[in-house]
């Protein structure tokens, strides 16, 4: 199953914010929590995804748009990662959850 992208989602009530490091451990957490009864909806958003969001709500602000660029994660080899988000199979993007907008990490 592959996740619901956060950016195509609105989103009320009371919410729960995941940061996960590894896709590994984002598609873990987000089937146990496909799992539970409690839980509504899993809504998750890939990095890029995120980054392409981010790039379209600050449109207006190219300057600080220049300033942000993703950057791999430590060990990570940016010549296979570019060559793996090159890739339309949902199984080797890397993902992570994402706050809503207006929002921000503590």
């Amino acid at each position: 199953m592959v996740p619901a992208p956060l950016g195509k989602r609105e989103l009320c009530g009371i919410q729960l914010v995941v940061y996960i490091e590894t896709d590994e451990g984002m598609t873990l957490a987000a089937q146990a929590l496909r799992d539970d009864p409690k839980a509504r909806r899993v809504l998750t958003e890939t990095k890029a995804e995120a980054y392409e969001r981010f790039k379209k709500i600050f449109a207006d602000r190219p300057e600080l748009v220049k300033l942000v660029h993703l950057v791999p994660v430590a060990g990570t080899d940016p010549e296979a990662w570019a060559t793996s988000c090159g890739s339309d199979s949902p199984s080797r993007r890397r993902s992570t959850s994402s706050t809503p907008r207006g929002s921000r990490p503590r």
